[in-house]
């Protein structure tokens, strides 16, 4: 039978494939009359990496049903069917409900081992985007909340320390002290978290809302650099590099 096939992203083939046949007794074999594009089609046609066995495409069509397993019951050999993306028995709770894409029994229609590959994929390109963030954006190597000042203080990556006052960040409006210290920091400094609040705050949108745009965050990844001080020299001396780490600076908000 014939299949579309993507190789990369804009390469995409019409070839020769094996027939489908009946793998389980609850299959059933169609012949395509109609197809269409979904749109998750058409974001691996903007982007898919190079794959050296292709990806099919194509998951919602329209055909007649050529072949039914021994456990089909509702539809025959010459039945006219739809076909989506996610498939369903129709018997479950969910599917008794009408989520047929939360079916107990379902999937979707991608071939066999290629939802893995695309899940490692994605994840690798996930994590390429995770290490250039954190080269770029500002991160937070260590946060605590200060009662005295009932303020965040948060030390960054790049040597710099910002106190952002509470009252700031409406999020933790109305928290008590105690659940306030609990701060956590994840993410590679990516991420505050505040387990009994149920809190997430992402450090980079946290100080670009702040400090009014992408200059300030800019500016925070300069301070130290073109700063001088007896402990960065001390540093680079010890570590027998000619730059150091950059000092500790203090940004405070009134």
């Amino acid at each position: 039978m014939r299949a579309t096939i993507m190789y990369k992203a804009g390469d995409v083939r019409v070839e020769n494939v094996p027939d489908a046949g009946l793998l389980e007794s609850t299959d059933a074999v169609i012949r395509i009359t109609r197809a269409c594009i979904c749109g998750s089609d058409l974001w691996p046609y903007k982007e898919l990496e190079p794959v050296a066995d292709g990806r099919p495409m194509g998951h919602e069509a329209i055909g007649v049903v050529e072949a039914a397993g021994v456990d089909v019951r509702r539809i025959k050999r010459g039945d006219l069917v739809v076909m989506p993306f996610a498939y369903s028995d129709g018997t479950c709770a969910f599917c008794r409900e009408g989520l047929q894409t939360a079916c107990e029994h379902g999937g979707f229609c991608l071939r066999s081992g290629w939802i893995e590959k695309e899940l490692r994929a994605n994840f690798a390109r996930a994590s390429r985007a995770e290490r250039r963030a954190a080269k770029a954006e500002p991160r937070a190597a260590f946060a605590a909340y200060r009662f005295q000042e009932r303020a965040l203080r948060i030390e960054l990556t790049n040597g710099a320390t910002i106190t952002l006052p509470v009252k700031l960040i409406s999020a933790l409006n109305g928290a008590s002290p105690k659940d306030l210290r609990a701060v956590e920091v994840l993410g590679r400094g990516g991420d505050l978290h505040w387990e009994d609040l149920d809190l997430h705050l992402n450090v980079p949108g946290l100080l670009s809302s702040l400090f009014s745009g992408p200059e300030w965050l800019a500016e925070f990844g300069r301070i130290g650099g073109r700063n001088s001080s007896a402990a960065k020299a001390a540093a680079a001396r010890r570590n027998g590099a000619r730059a150091a780490a950059r000092p500790p600076v203090r940004v405070r908000i009134p």
